[in-house]
């Protein structure tokens, strides 16, 4: 069974870059149906077009919900099975997310329930601590929330400065989401012949 995703962006798409190329190298059965971005200038677009993958925008000048109508659009048109955030950083609503409970995964750079929210690897630099890590996630209505499928630490030497403590963040979320999401997949299909 090739299990349908789409990926949803806001910058470079460095994780859904990592994704498609962990896809590839194992030839496994997922077919990344789309890419979209909030930004039409995202880099990730055009990397996603590089790669053969249909991308898309999806504007939110007319508010939340008229996104979220073009993101149900591009689920039920490419008839996906789950949804995967790879640095979209748009809240998605809580009826958006009880429609399709269990099928959204997002990744967080920290090792929730710290630093939540958009500045994840700068709060935990400003806090002193010794390390933080990588969060892959099923998402609920609440920001960056909801059961956890694999964290990863991550620590924060002597010599580094917040670029490279941001680098070594980067380097574990392109080997982790992939290892969370084969294994969610695997456990979907699992339930799904059960």
């Amino acid at each position: 069974m090739t299990v349908r995703i789409g990926i949803l962006i806001s910058g470079r798409g460095s994780n859904m870059d990592a994704i498609v190329e962990h896809i590839r190298e194992e030839n496994a059965p997922v077919d990344v149906c789309f890419v979209a971005s909030d930004k039409a200038s995202a880099a990730g677009l055009e990397t996603a077009r590089s790669k053969g993958i249909p991308t898309a925008t999806v504007s939110y000048k007319q508010g939340r919900a008229a996104a979220e109508a073009e993101i149900e659009k591009l689920w039920q048109e490419h008839k996906i099975d789950l949804l995967v955030l790879a640095g979209f950083m748009r809240l998605i609503t809580g009826d958006f997310v009880s429609r399709h409970e269990g099928r959204i995964l997002n990744i967080h750079p920290a090792m929730l329930p710290k630093f939540p929210g958009a500045h994840g690897i700068e709060d935990f630099w400003k806090s002193g601590e010794s390390s933080s890590g990588v969060t892959v996630h099923i998402v609920d209505a609440e920001m960056d929330h909801g059961p956890i499928l694999m964290q990863q630490e991550v620590a924060r030497t002597p010599d580094d400065t917040i670029e490279t403590f941001e680098a070594k963040i980067h380097a574990v979320e392109h080997q982790l989401y992939w290892r969370a999401l084969k294994s969610y997949i695997q456990k979907l299909a699992q339930e799904a012949q059960s």
